[in-house]
């Protein structure tokens, strides 16, 4: 008798990731533009100009940023502070291979 095992790994949700979880090495700096489909694009970009958050769409300042990230997060404290233009600090689980690349918060800070 052959027996076959296989395993399912689950990514850790938002709720089940605790503050002693969340690692210093993993965060992002950058200005934020919530998306036209409820994201949020972080640009960290140096050359940014924050009038290009405003004035450009999702699309062009993917195309014209090397630095982007696009985060979710299901945390209603979390999306009313994520607001255009606004500097962030962001805790994230790890980074999804993707163009560009997409990961959730896990925790924020507002950067003045």
């Amino acid at each position: 008798m052959t027996l076959g095992l296989t395993s399912c790994s689950q990514e850790p949700t938002e709720k089940s990731v605790s503050e002693n979880q969340i690692s210093d090495k993993k965060v992002i700096e950058g200005f934020v533009k919530k998306t036209e489909k409820g994201n949020y694009l972080i640009i960290s970009d140096k050359s940014l100009n924050t009038d290009d958050i405003i004035n450009l769409s999702t699309q062009e300042l993917i195309d014209k940023y090397s630095e982007v990230y696009i985060f979710t997060t299901n945390k209603e404290e979390h999306k009313s502070l994520l607001i255009d233009t606004t500097k962030v600090k962001i805790w994230y689980d790890y980074i999804r291979e993707s163009n560009p690349p997409k990961s959730k918060i896990l925790k924020l800070e507002i950067q003045k």
